[in-house]
């Protein structure tokens, strides 16, 4: 779909441009992110599109990774507590990175 690809290659550029930050905020995101400085509704929806986008794309990734057969998600409640488990647990874990990458995309200033 096209919605697909622009937010893929929306995403991609705001990611080449995490190296300038320091010179120049060159990120498309940022600048469509703050022209609604109040915080209404259009930024709400601006903000929370990539981020739910680039969050599909890594879960979807993960849940189809199969690491030898170990610690496959099977279909029909086929899969083992400890396959359950370390699945949980790797989706905890790249929630954090996966903000704060997306954070970077953002180009605010750290506080």
């Amino acid at each position: 779909p096209p919605g697909c690809a622009l937010l893929s290659l929306l995403v991609l550029v705001c990611e080449t441009t995490i190296i300038f930050r320091d010179i120049v905020n060159l990120s498309i995101l940022s600048y469509v992110l703050f022209l609604d400085p109040s915080g209404g509704v259009l930024f709400l929806c601006c903000f929370a599109l990539p981020l739910a986008y680039m969050c599909c794309c890594v879960y979807f990734a993960f849940f189809r990774l199969k690491l030898f057969g170990l610690h496959a998600l099977h279909s029909g409640q086929n899969s083992d507590y400890g396959t359950l488990l370390f699945n949980g647990t790797y989706m905890c874990r790249l929630a954090p990175a996966l903000v704060y990458n997306y954070l970077n995309l953002l180009h605010e200033p750290h506080r």
